[in-house]
């Protein structure tokens, strides 16, 4: 779809944070935006009560002079109305996460996004930030262009390696299988258990080619990515969610994160980090796939070195790499 041409705005937006009864207005331009479908009434809820971070609208409002503010097509808006959402997330105390912009169709290309962009970064600066990312696709160079006008810039481009869906429904065969694959892996020993292991493990996992050219980010929920810390790799570990293999005697090993909670939700393994040793890494992942099948669309860095060589056997276990990549911009903050 091409961008909407530009058009210039003679009347102020301003940002404030969500309302529950905003709900409405808002679901009427962030309903279907991907071939009739989003998900922002799923998070509604969630991002209204969100106290850490803020869910953000941006509101047409009058002119200096009066003059009310209008559409595009030089149609009256009610001041006050809703034009755009975005919500930010604090996924710590230093790192936010934007996501789920939206413009009412109706004002696109009149820079509401950008200075809606200048809001959601004042508000991550007042959370105490000091960098901000998001994800968006290559080829959505509208997001990518928003990006920039503020100093969002990518770091790194990532691939999905996995089956295609038809639909992201979860099963309970699906649910099973993904309990089984679980339970199975803390039978083999390669589940951690102790808070001793995030030392070593944190350790390894730092110098990895993979996690370095991953910019030393993890997916600790699905498309949003923070830096992986010991702290952070020793709550993993408590929650049963780490598994991993060696060092072997030619001091090979691999390790795994995945989300259980969403995983057990979703009825697929969510990974959230890859690292280690490509060999023992599709051993694992074959060892789980007798249980779960290919774990669906894993995400890679582009290029990935634990892949190179292993190339045949991720296609064997059902790996395919997709087409697309997805980008991560981040700004540093002052």
């Amino acid at each position: 779809m091409d961008a909407p041409s530009r058009v210039a705005r003679t009347w102020p937006i301003a940002v404030r944070r969500a309302h529950p009864d905003d709900r409405e207005s808002v679901l009427t331009f962030a309903s279907a935006t991907w071939d009739g479908w989003d998900y922002i009434a799923e998070v509604w809820d969630e991002w209204v009560a969100d106290e850490v971070g803020a869910f953000l609208v941006a509101t047409a409002e009058a002119a200096p002079d009066g003059t009310a503010p209008a559409d595009r097509d030089g149609v009256a808006l009610a001041p006050g109305q809703v034009i755009g959402i975005t919500h930010l997330a604090m996924l710590s105390p230093t790192e936010a996460w934007v996501e789920g912009i939206r413009v009412d169709p109706r004002v696109r290309g009149m820079d509401v996004a950008t200075d809606l962009q200048a809001g959601v970064l004042a508000a991550a600066r007042e959370r105490g930030a000091t960098v901000v990312r998001y994800v968006t696709g290559e080829v959505n160079l509208g997001s990518l262009h928003l990006g920039a006008r503020h100093g969002l810039l990518p770091v790194g481009y990532w691939r999905f390696h996995g089956r295609e869906r038809d639909d992201d429904r979860a099963t309970p065969e699906g649910t099973a299988a993904v309990a089984a694959a679980l339970d199975a892996a803390a039978q083999d020993g390669v589940l951690l258990r102790t808070d001793a292991d995030a030392v070593a493990w944190s350790h390894r996992i730092a110098a990895d080619p993979t996690f370095v050219a991953g910019h030393r980010l993890y997916e600790h929920d699905p498309w949003s990515y923070e830096a992986l810390t010991e702290a952070k790799l020793t709550d993993r570990i408590r929650a049963g969610e780490v598994l991993a293999l060696g060092p072997d005697a030619d001091g090979r090993w691999m390790a795994l994160i995945i989300n259980r909670a969403r995983s057990l939700q979703d009825g697929e393994l969510l990974v959230a980090l890859l690292a280690g040793d490509g060999g023992l890494i599709v051993e694992l992942l074959d060892r789980l796939g007798g249980q779960a099948g290919p774990l669906a669309r894993v995400r890679l860095p582009d290029g990935a070195p634990l892949l190179v060589g292993h190339e045949a056997d991720w296609e064997r276990l059902g790996y395919t790499p997709h087409k697309g990549r997805m980008v991560i911009v981040e700004k540093t903050l002052d």
